[in-house]
């Protein structure tokens, strides 16, 4: 009886040990559960902010795309919060006609800062096709080559390019009465440029303007210093019109022309009447002087950006800024002169943002103090000048992109540069012998186009 009894009472000890066991297995299980079920619940709320995140920034994206068709220029950076998001809007100029935007969307989980980008290229729906050049080069142009050259006769002066898909237009002003004005070729095998038009337009061309299938030419003519010329076929360009600018006095050539959302600016060399004019060339065939204005100098090179006009002259203002105004009048707002500007022209410009790149002539012989390459900013009332660099030879050409400057120059030896635009000086990375000085540059996909002087034709330049 006794040991039954014992028996039984281990029974009853063993059987309670099992029970705490068990107890204690179950809490670690369903502790696991809470903890594993609290971690989906988690998981499952960071998927959902995210995937709002990211239609937040679609969302984003598209606001601004709409924007920026409806006006190009009024993208801007911007912040804003929505909820438990906050929204950051960052816009890059890559070029006169495009910019990158950048959306970020960001929020606090768990005490981490989460985030989704989102990125988007905008490019000017008006620009008609004016710049066809790669937005991102893929190196870094240390060591730039000339792939082809096309040498043409002594006689013919080349005088600008035009590139632009697989085209590239010239100009030429000879003193040879049947040499052409206007030189067409085909680039579509970089290799072997194939010359499929030319075209005389009178005594020579100074400069030209593309904008779509249509080319505006400053024409050295007194008597017609505007050309506008319908390329659509390139195998049969057209002179369509000519126009005689009004006011000009004595015998005056076009020097410069550039075309900007249905307005052409056009300049002429210094007379005693008007050397800057703007024109309404929507309908051709009723083409509208809409201003004209004095500058007591000659106009050598325009460029546009928003409602401004910037122009290189050869006086002490060698660079000015006017206010494109609603009725395409201009206001003369700003304006920038250097030492040396006695000697040295404003000879060549480009411009990204808010930022304007003057090229000047050596003015003889250089003079290290006085320098051919500027970087300003435009803060509207002023052109406050970033840097400005000694090349010791006049730039004659200048083509910014992807945080590059490419500078057409008469530097010996080096008449094709490339600078880094950096910080308050830029840094020369490369120079290219030519065959002869540069007059003019352009750039298409990711190859540059040189006019040169002495008849040495035209180059194509790669990296």
């Amino acid at each position: 009886m006794i040991k039954q009894t014992n028996a039984n009472i281990n029974q009853v000890g063993f059987s309670t040990l099992e029970i705490l066991i068990v107890i204690f297995l179950i809490s670690i299980i369903a502790s696991s559960s809470i903890l594993v079920a609290s971690t989906s619940q988690s998981v499952l709320f960071n998927s959902q902010l995210r995937s709002e995140a990211i239609s937040l920034a679609q969302y984003e994206i598209n606001s601004i795309k709409v924007l920026a068709d409806a006006n190009f220029f009024d993208l801007k950076d911007s912040e804003s919060t929505n909820q438990q998001f906050h929204i950051n809007r960052q816009v890059k100029d890559l070029s006169r006609f495009s910019k990158q935007a950048e959306v970020t969307v960001s929020w606090s989980s768990n005490n981490k800062i989460q985030k989704v980008e989102q990125a988007v290229l905008l490019v000017d729906k008006d620009n008609l096709g004016a710049d066809t050049c790669n937005l991102d080069f893929s190196s870094s142009w240390v060591s730039p080559q000339v792939i082809f050259t096309v040498p043409l006769p002594l006689s013919y002066i080349l005088t600008s390019i035009e590139a632009s898909g697989d085209y590239i237009y010239i100009s030429v002003d000879s003193s040879v009465r049947t040499d052409p004005d206007l030189i067409i070729y085909n680039i579509s095998d970089r290799l072997n440029p194939r010359q499929v038009s030319i075209l005389d337009t009178g005594p020579g061309i100074s400069n030209l303007s593309l904008a779509g299938q249509t080319l505006y030419a400053a024409n050295t003519s007194s008597t017609a210093q505007l050309q506008i010329i319908n390329v659509a076929n390139k195998n049969s360009p057209v002179l369509m019109k000519q126009l005689k600018l009004p006011g000009v006095i004595g015998s005056v050539a076009g020097t410069t022309v550039h075309f900007y959302h249905q307005l052409l600016f056009i300049g002429t060399i210094k007379n005693n009447g008007p050397e800057l004019f703007v024109l309404d060339v929507l309908n051709p065939d009723n083409i509208k002087v809409i201003s004209q204005m004095e500058l007591d100098t000659q106009v050598n090179d325009m460029v546009t950006y928003n409602k401004s006009l910037y122009v290189a002259t050869p006086n002490q203002k060698q660079l000015r800024a006017f206010e494109i105004t609603t009725s395409s009048s201009l206001i003369e707002r700003a304006s920038f002169s250097s030492s040396g500007f006695q000697t040295q022209d404003g000879k060549s410009l480009d411009i990204l943002g808010r930022h304007v790149f003057l090229g000047r002539t050596v003015g003889g012989f250089n003079n290290p103090n006085n320098h051919e390459l500027f970087k300003l900013k435009d803060d509207e009332s002023t052109l406050n000048s970033i840097y400005s660099k000694d090349i010791a030879a006049s730039v004659r050409s200048i083509f910014i992109r992807d945080g590059l400057i490419f500078i057409g120059t008469n530097y010996n030896q080096a008449q094709f540069q490339v600078w880094i635009d950096q910080g308050s000086s830029p840094q020369k990375i490369s120079g290219l012998a030519l065959a002869s000085s540069v007059n003019d540059i352009d750039c298409s996909d990711n190859l540059f186009y040189v006019v040169m002087e002495n008849g040495k034709g035209f180059s194509i330049i790669g990296n």
